[in-house]
């Protein structure tokens, strides 16, 4: 009984541990307020919300896998340097092409996307790091 106990215990926090990894409570649980929207386009705006968690909308403008795999990141329009970009980890990868399809280029390029989660910064680049579906929304034309 002690042993079984156990291990469901153990079972329970490796659990809650790797939805702490992928998906940190703010982002999983449902919005109680309305969220900061920047466009991606406003470098500066996205710099300045470092660590907060915000809404990011704009074109998708390309998606570049890595020869290797381990990254793949969705570009957005905007000013080329320093661009807004959003990766996608490998470990998170299978779990948005399920939603999106195999094709990221063509279920994203040119349309409206919002990106949602905590804004990091990574070689002078806004970003947020996407590790659920969930944080990618395609806007339907009449939300435009």
């Amino acid at each position: 009984m002690k042993r079984t106990l156990l291990w469901l215990i153990t079972c329970a926090a490796i659990s809650m541990s790797v939805q702490a990894d992928t998906e940190p409570a703010e982002e999983a649980a449902p919005e109680r307020e309305r969220r900061e929207v920047i466009e991606a386009t406003d470098t500066e705006a996205l710099l300045a919300a470092e660590g907060r968690y915000v809404h990011v909308r704009g074109v998708v403008r390309r998606v570049e896998a890595r020869p290797s795999g381990a990254v793949t990141r969705i570009h957005f329009h905007g000013i080329p340097e320093p661009e807004f970009h959003a990766p996608i980890f490998e470990r998170s990868l299978k779990a948005i092409t399920d939603v999106f399809g195999e094709d990221l280029e063509t279920a994203l390029v040119f349309k409206n996307v919002i990106v949602r989660g905590r804004i990091s910064e990574y070689r002078g680049q806004p970003q947020i790091i996407v590790n659920h579906p969930g944080q990618i929304l395609i806007q339907a034309e009449e939300e435009e």
